[in-house]
């Protein structure tokens, strides 16, 4: 695919509708899109049934990724672009997951470390390696905030709609920046909640930016932009619905029939999730 400004993409802050709306955004997810595809034919079937119970088997048609996806792509090979010996470059996927993209990035040309902390995960990582050997990704299993890496390993570090979900996110940022190179990118997104009712809540969000901020600094400013504008999971071509007809129905009988009958006082209703999403790309402070 060739490179491509996407001036909505030259940035970090909130996803916005507009961004969704320029000509090459379009170029990349279409492209994305084939990735996916191929990816499903080639070595679906091969992952670990019990992993798609837990993860959704369509990622990118996904209210956020939708975003998400070609934003970090679009940054991961435009810093490849300026690099003359991509085969040295090392990447790491933090939180990588069994999908696509992670191959998306490896077929840039550069070997991928593909971290993650379930097992299923690397199990399947690892059965895909061992039919497709030449594909350059290192499948790696690790628990805990330390990473398994030693100082300066990596020359990208790319992290999907994982930060929002860590207990110890101070600990976490610090171990990116020890593995890091000194010139290397970070390439974040991550979910924030617009109600509080999510692991990103304003708080959390502040306190997540300020140590962001203290170890490295933003290649891209953020831009102003209309409340009105933003993505977010109600309004996505793909919007998000944290519980399916079937587990709506099963609420609604346990909660309004078998708790009656059991003289048991009705559940209020959870509060809905309402999301929107952040990008970030930033290099390590001195």
């Amino acid at each position: 695919m060739n490179e491509a400004i996407i001036k909505s993409f030259e940035k970090s802050g909130l996803a916005l509708l507009t961004d969704l709306r320029d000509d090459n955004y379009e170029k990349i997810f279409h492209f994305l899109e084939k990735e996916q595809e191929y990816f499903f034919n080639k070595y679906f079937n091969l992952v670990n049934e019990e992993y798609f119970s837990k993860w959704p088997k369509d990622t990118l048609h996904w209210w956020s990724r939708i975003w998400e996806y070609p934003y970090v792509y679009y940054h991961i090979k435009k810093h490849l672009d300026k690099i003359s010996n991509k085969e040295s470059c090392k990447i790491l996927d933090f939180g990588a997951g069994v999908n696509f993209f992670l191959f998306a990035v490896a077929n840039l040309g550069s070997n991928v470390s593909c971290l993650d902390i379930d097992e299923l995960c690397i199990e399947s990582l690892l059965k895909i390696k061992s039919v497709k050997n030449e594909l350059n990704i290192t499948p790696v299993l690790s628990k805990g905030s330390y990473l398994p890496f030693e100082d300066n390993s990596f020359d990208i570090i790319y992290s999907v709609s994982v930060f929002e979900h860590l207990p110890d996110l101070k600990s976490i940022i610090l171990e990116i920046k020890r593995v890091l190179k000194k010139n290397g990118i970070l390439i974040i997104t991550f979910d924030v909640s617009l109600n509080d009712n999510y692991e990103l809540t304003l708080s959390n969000h502040q306190k997540f930016c300020t140590t962001l901020d203290e170890n490295f600094n933003l290649l891209f400013n953020y831009k102003p932009y209309h409340p009105q504008n933003i993505l977010t999971s109600e309004n996505s071509v793909f919007p998000y619905y944290a519980r399916s007809l079937k587990a709506e129905t099963k609420y609604i009988i346990y909660n309004y029939v078998v708790r009656p009958l059991l003289l048991k006082r009705i559940l209020p209703k959870p509060k809905k999730l309402y999301l929107t999403v952040e990008g970030a790309v930033l290099q390590k402070k001195d």
